[in-house]
Order: C-alpha cells, then structure tokens, then sequence
C-alpha cells in the first residue's frame, strides 16, 4: 500500500544527474515523484500538480531557489512544504524555504523528513505539542530514524524521540521525564546556548527556518557528538505559532562510511574505466568499463603490467613520463591512443593516481580511463560546423577569408595571380517570397553542386551570405583564363535546376576582383569583386563584370545610401505629402492620395523615383510600406479630429505586401491604432501586380473589401487585364494612367474613352491620374470620368498645407 496514495513530491534541481538520484530515493514513499530542472517548471508543476512537498536543491538557468519559493508563495492553496537543499548556507534561500537539509543528505534522513512533512500536511492534529491533541506529532516523531524534538512557543521541551535520547546519551526513567518542560535553550549538560548559536531561539522569534551552527554535545559517558540543528516553527490551523520541531544530524561523515560493497556497485556501473595495480603496476583488478573501453577480456588485462608497452596505451616514450610523474608527485594524467581488439587506435584520457600508507610507501595505482573518441567527434563537428555553410555544406564566410588570406601570402611569395569571384543569383527574392523557403533552400543546394562541378581542385567555392556565393581562383598564369571561368559559370548557370518539382531559371551576376591590381588585401579584394557584381547588376544581369574604380564609388555611394534610407524608416525622417483627388462633376474633394518623400539631412527632399528601388533591393519596400499606411492613417484621424472632410486616403500598395500575405495583418493594425474607420481608407494596387496573381491574393482583398476599406486598382490600362479576371476583383475603382493631349492624339482618346465605358459597364468608378491641363480635364468630363488628380488641381501638399486647401 502506498503510503502517500493522493499527493505527489515535486523534485526540483539545475543539476539532471542529482535530480535523478533524488527521484529515485523518493520513488521508495510510493507517490508519484514529479522533476522539475528549471524556475519555471517548479512553479508550473506546483500550480498544475499539487505536491505535498517540493524538495529543492541546487541552482537552477533561469533563476534562483529563493525566486521558486517567492512564487509559489503567491499561490497559498498550492503551496506545499519547501525542503531546500544545497552545499553551502544560502541566506536568502534558506529564509523563503521551510526546511532546510545540508548536502550530502543521507537517504534515511530525506524519506523520514518526507513522512513527517506529509503527516503535518494532512492536517491532523499537530496542536499544542504539550497538549493530548499532538499525540500524532508525537508518533511521528517517536517513529524518525534521525535524532528529533519540539518544543512550545516559549521554548520549552514538547517531546523528544529515541534517537534524540541516544544521540544525548540520556534515557529518561519509565512514567516520568525530567527533560519535558524544561527550555530547550540549553545544552543537555544544563550548558546555556550563546544567543546567537540557538537556532530554536531564532526560529520562534523570527518564525522562519534555520541552519544552526556545529553544536558538539558531550554525553554523560563522555563521548562527544557534532550535530546540525534545524529547527522548523510550527504552527496551528489558524496561522498562529505554537512552537518548533528541531532535527538534528550528526556532522561528522565518518560516523558512516561507505561500505565496500557500495564502492564495488560504483565502480561496477560507472562509464569510466577502473584499474587497479599493485605496487609494481601489475592490473590485479579492472571493471566492465575499462575492459569494454579497452576492447579486451579480463583474463587478457589481468596480470599485465598497466606502463608496459604490451598493454597498448602508448609507445615507450609515453610510459617513461608516466613514471616519472607518478615517482615525482604520485599522479600522471593525460591522452593516450589504445588498440582495440580490431587494431584500431582510438583516443582515451587517463588519469593514474598512488595510492599510498601512513608512511609514504606506494600500496596501488588506480587508473581511470575515458573514452574520449565521442568528445573527439563532437569537436570535430563543431570545429565543421564554426567553418561550414550548413545548407549547402560550402566553406562559410570565416573559413573562405582564411583561405583567400593564405592565397594572398602564397601569390606574393609566387609572383602569381589570383583572383575573386562574387556569384549573385539575379531575382532569387522573388524565387524565394513566391515559392517558399523550402524552394529556395533547395536552389541555393543545387547551384551549390553545379558551381564546384566548374571549379578545378585546388578551387574554393564558398557561400558568402543569403544568396551570395564567392569563387576564389589560384596559381592563375593568364588574365584571359578568368574570363573562361566566368563564362563556364554562367553557362551552367542557364541550364534550368529542377527543384520540388518546379523547373526554374535563376541566372547569376559575377563580378571579378584580380590581385594585385584591385587589391593587396582581403578586404580590399573582397570589395573589389562586389562593386564589379554591383556593376554587372546594374548593366542588365546575368553576365560578369571586372572590378572597375569608377563603378566602385558608385556602388560605395550606393550602399551608403541604402544604409541612410534603413535609419530614416527607423528614426521616422520620413514626410508624407498628400495629392487632393477632385470630383469632375462638382468640384468636390473626394481624396487624398498618400505619397512618401525623404527629408534628407545634406541633399534635402527626396522623391520616391530615387530612394524606391533602393528600398526594393534592400528589402525594406514592406516595412517602409507599413510605416506610410500607418502614419497616413493618423494624420487621417487628426484631421477628422479637427472637423476637416477630406473623403478617403489613398494609400499605395506594394506588391511585396500581397506577396508575403501581410497586407490584411497591416491595414488592420494601422486602422486599429489610429482609430480611423476603415470607410475613410483607400488602397491603390498597381495593375501590374494584382492582374499576375492567383486565388492567395483575391482571398486578402476579399478581406479587405468585407472591412469596408475601398480598393483601386492602379495605373489601369498599362496591361490590358483580362475582363473575367477584373470582373473577379473586390475593387470599386479604375484609376487611369496618365494620359497625353486627347486633341492631338486621338488613338489615346479613343482608349481612353474606351476604358471608361468598361469600368462604367462594370458598375466601377473612374479615376484619372495626371491631369495638368484643361482639355485633359474638359475631355474627362465629357467621358463621364468620376475624379481626376493632377497639377492643374493641386501639387502634392504637406500636411500642415492641407487644412488650408480643404478649408479654401
């Protein structure tokens, strides 16, 4: 039968190899044993589970024991009894826990205290320990293995137990006891304590736990006994203290040792290899684990000579040191390679130590031996790992510097070439965001193998960083060989990679930097070849390019600016201008078109035609997209606030937004944080982006639609959209694109004239965008056109000039 059938002991401590030896001495209660190896699993398996007792010992990553204890304190219907124990007097722990126990706590002295803690926890009847109503207190007591008393409020001796007596050395006579009553303050030889070594004194008066100091009791057959008192208040149902139960262990380890048997069971299970010699090294003992280690039977190791080559841990030289160190200090330690059975060498670490008598003769040596072949593979991978790309298994950024370092040394001495190499993949962004990561991992892979295929072995292939690959070339003899690597590269490159399923076209951009004309070193040759990739970029992709100074201050610039546009969407430098869109019919202000400039600090207001692309390469369109919904809607907001109609804002999409999936988390979140209705909003998609797209992207505008936000799609008549696909689309409006003089162009009057009676057939609004002259207003409005936007009504305006525009 178990004897805590309904509760459990929660075991909780940093250390997984102590806390597993705890769970198993408590395991013998019979309660469930919970583990805990952090702050915050103790306190959620108090919550969750309940336990009579947690049990606390060592330190824990992500907090301290006093942390758990102030935790679990605010939970008093969970909190259970609180046993900490640790190695060294921890103040503030010993103070938030209820009990507190000395490492190394001996198994009977932890399953006693567990009884009596479970016993008190059920609440019966602890009471006045000089009462009738503590006889339960009593028993339990009476019942600990370990020396055990309590006392009254005052201080004065409740009840003792036998091995309390034992421990004094007194034994009261039968049906009286002299001791009961009298303070508890005192030593049994009648000695007072000194206040501050009576830890039952500060127990009641501070009404916590406490760890006393060393008491050495002498007995009256004159032995003397150390003890450790820890003395625990007591108190009743009501809160209110009655008194203290104070448990004493002896201090002195010696009392008792270990048997032999206990150290034949350790050293029988232990992972590490045992020996022991004679004297004269000869084995006359190992464990399992030395022979599995070793790879030899006991009768083949028996005998032997443990610093003899015959054994096979080491050569002749090794043995000398051996015994020179064990003749010099008594203890030699260090790597040793043995032979196995199979006449593998394989590294151990071995560890040799003399044991000696009182008079400093040598009676054994005992080894121990540690496979270190695990520890050995482990380094071997991490030091793989520091050094290798773990996608594509290429050398990484570090290990590439190294060797182009050392490339660098050896063509100086040679008087040789060498050469670098940037391989960009051209569009993987949209690879990557359109197909998945998993399709663009698995490019990345492909175009890994395919570039060492055209690299000679003396070759290195490295990936730089995201989709940047380098190519370092040495002991070249002739410029002109370069140039055939290159174009090797990019012929391999053309050839379709077939990827999940998916057969795609990803050429490259390379761009060569040649020591020692573009630089002497590393870095200097690095940034050589990626100005050159910059400029094979920039003049139309998929070829290389050789490093060029001019291209290389415009790439520097370049990168400096897309570095200053990053800082000016995190410190908000940049200014929204806003563009009135005008009713033709009435006149009427039916909106405001959002467009972002960028207030340089030195070259002063920026238009988007110049900082846009750069934010599209640098992969900052959607955060700065985000920020201009954002601040459009609280402007927005203000001007409500401030009784100004100004009908919708537009706000202008980016296709990275429908892209990625983030346009509905977007609109929502700017909405809800600037309290504008989603009525007042308007979201201007490019044709060129919505008409390309599938179901993933009419799901988002659905979205949007059903919120209430009006949707637009931008630039209307660039691409001709196909008229099942528009009649698919949530929108509500067309907005044209600019148009020339209708007078002197009829063929663009006629399609425009066109295009509006199709969004009107439609049921769609029209927009015209552009309009900077009269007859393009007056043929606009002949044509039914709902509203125009343009120079003749109004250039865009900052936001401090368009209250006066709408109040005008």
């Amino acid at each position: 039968m178990a004897i805590f059938p309904s509760r459990a002991v929660l075991m909780a401590d940093g250390n997984i190899r102590r806390r597993h030896l705890r769970r198993k001495i408590l395991s013998e209660l019979g309660c469930p044993v919970i583990e805990a190896g952090t702050c915050r699993e103790a306190v959620q398996a108090v919550r969750e589970r309940r336990p009579f007792l947690l049990v606390l010992g060592g330190r824990f990553g992500d907090g301290r024991p006093e942390d758990i204890c102030r935790q679990i304190r605010t939970d008093a219907a969970a909190a259970p009894w609180i046993l900490y124990l640790s190695e060294r007097n921890d103040g503030a722990a010993v103070s938030a826990a209820d009990g507190y126990l000395v490492e190394p706590v001996k198994q009977a002295e932890l399953i006693s205290y567990a009884k009596l803690i479970h016993r008190l926890g059920e609440g019966l009847a602890v009471g006045h320990p000089l009462g009738s109503e503590g006889r339960c207190l009593r028993e339990w007591v009476e019942a600990l293995p370990v020396a055990a008393y309590a006392t009254d409020a005052e201080g004065r001796l409740a009840l003792y137990n036998e091995a309390a007596a034992a421990l004094w050395g007194r034994r009261p006579r039968a049906g009286t006891d002299q001791w009961c009553g009298s303070q508890a303050m005192y030593l049994p030889n009648g000695t007072p304590l000194p206040h501050e070594l009576c830890p039952m004194a500060v127990a009641l008066r501070e009404q916590r736990p406490v760890r006393g100091q060393r008491i050495v009791i002498e007995r009256p057959d004159g032995g003397r006994v150390a003890v450790l008192p820890y003395p625990t208040p007591l108190r009743d149902g009501s809160g209110a203290l009655i008194g203290a139960l104070n448990i004493l262990l002896e201090a002195d380890p010696d009392r008792v040792a270990p048997s032999a048997r206990f150290w034949a069971t350790v050293a029988e299970h232990t992972a590490d290899g045992i020996v022991v010699t004679d004297a004269e090294g000869t084995i006359v003992a190992a464990n399992p684990a030395f022979l599995r280690i070793t790879d030899h039977a006991e009768p083949e190791v028996l005998g032997q000579n443990l610093l003899r080559p015959q054994t096979g841990l080491g050569d002749l030289a090794f043995f000398k040191e051996a015994w020179d160190g064990l003749d010099g200090g008594g203890t030699w330690l260090g790597e040793v390679w043995t032979r196995t059975g199979t006449g593998l060498l394989s590294p151990r670490w071995l560890v040799i130590n003399a044991v000696k008598d009182e008079g400093g003769q040598v009676l054994n040596y005992i080894g121990t031996l540690t496979d270190m072949a695990p520890v050995k593979q482990s380094l071997e991978r991490l030091e793989y790992l520091a050094h290798h790309d773990p996608l594509t298994g290429l050398p990484n950024r570090l290990l590439f510097r190294a060797r182009l370092a050392h490339a660098l040394i050896q063509a100086k001495r040679l008087r040789q070439q060498v050469a670098v190499m940037f391989v960009d993949l051209d569009h993987f962004k949209q690879i990557n965001d359109g197909l998945g990561h998993a399709v663009g991992d698995g490019l990345l892979q492909a175009v890994a193998v395919r570039l060492t295929e055209q690299m000679r072995e003396q070759d290195t292939v490295a990936r730089y960083g995201g989709d940047e690959f380098v190519v370092l070339l040495e002991e070249l003899a002739k410029e002109a060989g370069i140039a055939n690597v290159a174009e090797k590269i990019s012929k391999a490159m053309a050839q379709p990679f077939q990827v999940e399923g998916h057969s795609l076209n990803a050429t490259a951009s390379i761009g060569i930097g040649l020591y020692p004309r573009d630089g002497w070193t590393v870095d200097a040759l690095l940034k050589s070849a990626d100005s050159a990739m910059y400029r094979a970029k920039a003049e139309g992709r998929n070829t290389f390019r050789y490093h060029s100074g001019e291209v290389s201050a415009r790439v520097f610039e370049r990168k400096m600016v897309e570095g200053q546009l990053r800082r000016a969407i995190e410190r908000d430098e940049l200014v929204l201008h806003y563009q009135p869109q005008v009713e033709l019919a009435g006149g009427r202000v039916a909106g405001l078109e959002v467009l972002v400039r960028w207030q340089h600090p030195e070259q002063g207001l920026i238009l988007p035609e110049r900082f846009l692309p750069l934010a599209t390469e640098a992969g900052l369109l959607e955060a700065l997209s985000d920020w201009v919904l954002r601040r459009a809607c609280v402007q927005a907001r203000a001007w409500l606030d401030q009784g100004l109609d100004f009908g919708r804002i537009a706000v202008n999409v980016s296709g990275v937004q429908l892209q990625r999936g983030t346009l509905a988390r977007a609109v929502r979140s700017a909405l809800g944080h600037s309290g504008l209705s989603p009525k007042r909003l308007a979201l201007e998609i490019p044709e060129s982006q919505i008409m390309a797209q599938g179901e993933p992207w009419l799901a988002q505008l659905a979205v949007l639609a059903d919120l209430g936000v009006e949707l637009a799609i931008d630039q209307f008549g660039m691409r001709h959209a196909a008229l099942p696909h528009l009649m698919r689309l949530p929108v509500s409006t067309l907005k044209l694109d600019p148009m020339g003089d209708p007078q002197a162009d009829p063929q663009d009057a006629a399609q425009v004239r066109a295009l509006i009676a199709l969004a009107h057939s439609l049921r769609l609004k029209v927009a015209a965008a552009g309009v900077e002259r009269e007859g393009q207003r007056h043929f606009l409005a002949e044509q039914r056109c709902d509203s125009a936007q343009g120079f003749l009504f109004a250039r865009p305006l900052p936001a401090q000039a368009v209250a006066g525009f709408l109040a005008g």
